[in-house]
């Protein structure tokens, strides 16, 4: 038995061998051609250091490749990428985007189709809009709360939020983010009821996430919904008093990699990309910003601590009509417009 099993890992190496050897020899014919191109020009939302930090790891591995990068976040880098395109210029390669600016992209062709899965082996689940896009990171939108207030296991399900001890001491993020994902697992009626016993309880309405977290380790509140979870155990290791409910679902968006159609340096930029969903660019986005995956292969130490706690996780909708309807519904629930 052991003589065959041998033989059978053996044989196994054996017939990979040609396939590895393939993508290798492709790697490396795209590093010399993209050396050509020189560098990458990047319109994104990644903190500096972790750009930097970044930076320096994609120039060790492809030598002789830049990467030049502009914080911008999507809705201003699309709309600049627009009026680029428009004067007869692209002076960018790529851009980060949440899938509800996908529609400004693809409805317009901007963004470049390429085989991601064929070329580098990405995770099928992780091409999106036949390969428009590749999925960059997840934003999880935990249950967060104040641990001076609130005690680990006083929250065990989105219901406890409509309890009235929380009232007046809730934080919602005004997008209501977080409920559009979760209206996808409990239906619209359902989550029409829960906005509406939710606004009983008289919320603290918010703006953006990091305000969120600034005003729930503050005191302001004593839990909160919007806070980004990542972000949040990062000002939790930081020494501020908060923490996250381990409590499912847990609602998270979608940050996708976009390259633009036409891009200037094309063969660079699709190197960039298919680096920045290896092991070692994701531990310094997660490391840096508290950004990762939560959801399938390649988790973060965020989506570990969801997938040791059993928690199940839901993404939203690729379909931004969707999206677009269900965060109608939520803003109208949350403060009483559409």
């Amino acid at each position: 038995m052991g003589s065959w099993s041998a033989g059978v890992r053996a044989m196994s190496v054996v017939l990979a061998m040609p396939a590895l050897a393939a993508a290798q020899t492709t790697l490396s014919d795209l590093h010399e051609k993209a050396r050509v191109e020189k560098k990458v020009v990047f319109w994104g939302s990644p903190d500096v250091k972790v750009f930097q930090s970044m930076h320096a790891a994609f120039s060790r591995k492809y030598p002789g490749l830049e990467l030049e990068m502009s914080k911008v976040q999507a809705a201003p880098a699309i709309d600049r990428l627009i009026s680029t395109k428009n004067a007869g210029r692209n002076d960018v390669d790529l851009l980060d985007t949440p899938l509800g600016y996908m529609p400004l992209l693809l409805g317009r062709g901007l963004a470049d189709p390429f085989d991601w899965t064929g070329t580098f082996g990405i995770d099928r689940e992780k091409v999106l809009y036949d390969g428009r896009a590749v999925v960059g990171w997840h934003i999880d939108m935990p249950i967060a709360f104040n641990t001076n207030v609130a005690k680990t296991g006083d929250i065990k399900s989105w219901d406890d939020l409509l309890d009235p001890k929380w009232r007046g001491k809730l934080l919602v993020e005004k997008r209501g983010l977080a409920f559009a994902v979760l209206a996808l697992n409990w239906g619209e009626e359902k989550t029409a009821a829960f906005l509406r016993a939710l606004k009983a309880n008289e919320p603290i309405i918010t703006v953006g996430s990091s305000a969120t977290i600034e005003a729930l380790a503050g005191g302001q509140g004593a839990v909160a919904v919007g806070a980004y979870g990542g972000p949040v155990l990062k000002a939790k290791a930081e020494g501020a008093p908060v923490d996250v409910a381990l409590v499912g679902p847990v609602p998270a968006m979608i940050e996708a990699a976009v390259m633009v159609k036409d891009a200037p340096h094309p063969k660079a930029t699709r190197l960039w990309i298919d680096f920045l969903t290896t092991p070692a660019a994701q531990a310094m986005l997660y490391e840096g910003q508290g950004l990762g995956l939560v959801h399938g292969a390649g988790l973060s130490p965020q989506g570990e601590l969801y997938r040791k706690a059993a928690l199940d996780v839901i993404l939203e909708s690729t379909d931004a009509a969707l999206m677009q309807k269900l965060l109608g519904l939520v803003s109208s629930g949350i403060t009483g417009r559409r």
